[in-house]
């Protein structure tokens, strides 16, 4: 059997001479036999058909999946074990050790063997797995190990991508349309980029949060509605923004199990394809990290909703002739975000056997060539969350990457502190980020129009710019003046208390004048009173300075259009804000 790599297969194999190498650990106490190992893999082997299969490239250069019969057996290297960090070296050492993908099985064992405790350590081309499919292999290992005997229920590997997309999708013409247009144009439009050779400086930063850290980052996510997920990302993003000043992009990749979307493939079946998703951090919330994170949460529900796998799957496919101008330039372009981050979740991987214990599980990493390698992964084993930070002196060096790391868990700390002492609360989360956007987006909006209006007014009213009266002649500035101070608190207070209502009903808040007829005298009712007031107090101040000036005195016309614009734009805000707060103080 033989298969082309799908385009998101394509990507992460780079080319023959580039290993693009995930890497997961699991740490044991108990005595591993290595014949039983050894085993265990034949039996994985024989359930994962890629595990049977090499990668061959055609004349025309496109690698393709070709299955063996006759496939050696995964190979188990045994080191000894010296230390409980070993293993950072070992990841390290295996990121850049090839496959000979000819002939040779894309997976490989190290076995690190110590005394009483080992490290088992699995190592796989990223064009044939991704997380999910690692902890599958993971968990089927540790099974194996433990109940030799235990069946694993095979597979079969698709054949062609059409399989997983269906029917209605690969027959809809628009879909054909769209896929040849943008595959020309990403032949025409994308670069032809050099490859920026770079030394090999790949590092990981690797650090764990205890139990009890762990425990209150969830209680307080789970206080303020939002996810672990996006107070990680806002921890990061923020800590980036420090550390790298104008440099940092505030923008984040987040992978997306495909497996939720796409029914043939299951969570135990390898797969490496994943679409990504793009974020940042809304600047609605900057001065409060619990909104940003509702923001962000919000945010992410609502493009994972918009993904269209299938779709995706299907345009992918047009891209094969653009592939190697999408390495390129993810060979040497800095890219626009600060880094990928992936979430692996609670893994589904019992910490308790009869013949061993596992102690701990280290997150999957992969050293990506790409210019911009910055990549997090975090999992949760044994209710503690787990961290690798993987990047490359070449684009972070290793200090401020340490920087990064240290700024996000002091601010997670610091705001996990804040929650539990109360000082957030989930509905004031919600009332407060939309309550502050609505504000300032309608504070916006009539401060520049009634700016612009009644300066504008006053200043092509006047006859004469350079000898204004205040109440003597047709076109004084009383005329304008006055006319102003009523109307504008009265249209703003009316106009912005219908909205302030409205707004509140869809946050499930009523004004205690619930029926129409009754919040139509409730808005009358205050707009009329602030126009009146305004109008009575304006009307004393200018009568004040009439009866102080000389009667002959005359102003100069632009001045007084400007202060009226000033004085609308002032009057705008604050009476916008007063009504939306008189509101909120008449909701329940």
């Amino acid at each position: 059997m033989k298969r082309k790599l799908i385009t998101g297969e394509r990507i992460m194999y780079v080319d023959a001479g580039t290993p693009v190498n995930c890497v997961f650990a699991a740490s044991v106490t108990g005595e591993i036999d290595l014949g039983v190992l050894q085993y265990a893999l034949d039996k994985i082997q024989a359930k994962h058909p890629l595990l049977r299969a090499c990668i061959e490239e055609d004349s025309q250069g496109q690698p393709h999946f070709v299955w063996k019969e006759d496939m050696d057996a995964i190979p188990v290297r045994i080191v000894q074990r010296q230390s409980d960090s070993e293993w950072k070296q070992v990841y390290q050492e295996e990121w850049k050790k090839p496959f000979v993908l000819q002939r040779a099985p894309l997976a490989r064992v190290v076995w690190m063997k110590g005394e009483g405790v080992s490290e088992l350590v699995i190592v796989c081309p990223h064009c044939i797995c991704d997380g999910v499919s690692f902890v599958a292999l993971m968990r089927e290992l540790l099974l194996l190990l433990d109940k030799p005997e235990e069946m694993l229920e095979p597979y079969t590997s698709f054949g062609n991508i059409l399989e997983l997309i269906p029917d209605e999708v690969v027959q809809r013409k628009r879909n054909r349309i769209k896929g040849t247009v943008y595959s020309w144009l990403a032949r025409v439009l994308l670069p032809a980029k050099n490859v920026i050779a770079r030394e090999e400086s790949s590092y990981l930063l690797h650090w764990r949060l205890n139990a009890g850290d762990t425990a209150s980052l969830l209680s307080a996510c789970k206080k303020a509605d939002t996810s672990v997920h996006a107070a990680l990302s806002i921890a990061f993003l923020r800590a980036a923004q420090q550390v790298k000043g104008k440099g940092a992009r505030n923008k984040v990749i987040c992978p997306v199990d495909i497996r939720r979307y796409v029914e043939q493939v299951k969570e135990d079946h390898m797969f490496a394809f994943a679409p990504i998703v793009e974020l940042r951090a809304d600047k609605a919330g900057d001065k409060n990290f619990w909104l940003q994170t509702q923001l962000f949460k919000k945010s992410l529900k609502e493009k994972i909703k918009q993904l269209n796998v299938h779709e995706l799957l299907l345009l992918s496919e047009y891209f094969h002739a653009s592939v190697k101008k999408m390495v390129a330039l993810l060979r040497s372009s800095k890219g626009s975000h600060d880094f990928t981050f992936s979430n692996m979740g609670q893994l589904n991987i019992p910490n308790n056997y009869q013949q061993f214990k596992v102690n701990a599980i280290y997150s999957p990493t992969v050293a990506f060539p790409w210019r911009n390698p910055n990549t997090i992964v975090v999992s949760a084993f044994n209710k503690e969350l787990d961290f690798a930070f993987i990047s490359d002196d070449s684009f972070l060096n290793r200090q401020d990457a340490e920087c990064i790391r240290d700024k996000a868990m002091e601010l997670l700390q610091q705001q996990v502190a804040f929650a539990e002492r109360g000082i957030m609360t989930e509905t004031g989360i919600v009332r407060e980020m939309w309550m502050q956007r609505f504000v300032q987006r309608n504070m916006a909006w009539y401060f520049l129009t009634n700016v612009l209006v009644n300066w504008g007014v006053a200043y092509y009213g006047f006859d004469n710019r350079n000898a204004v009266h205040l109440f003597r002649g047709e076109h004084s500035f009383a005329r304008f003046l006055l006319p102003m101070a009523l109307l504008l608190p009265f249209c703003i207070s009316w106009d912005i208390t219908r909205k302030s209502i409205l707004f509140f009903e869809r946050q499930d808040k009523v004004l205690l004048y619930s029926t129409p007829g009754m919040q139509n005298r409730f808005t009358l009712k205050l707009a009329a009173k602030n126009g009146g007031i305004t109008f009575a107090l304006v009307t004393v101040v200018a009568s004040c300075l009439y009866l102080f000036v000389p009667s002959d005195y005359t102003f100069n016309g632009t001045l007084l259009s400007i202060v009226q614009g000033m004085l609308a734009g002032l009057l705008a805000v604050l009476f916008t804000r007063y009504c939306i707060r008189y509101v909120e103080r008449r909701v329940c």
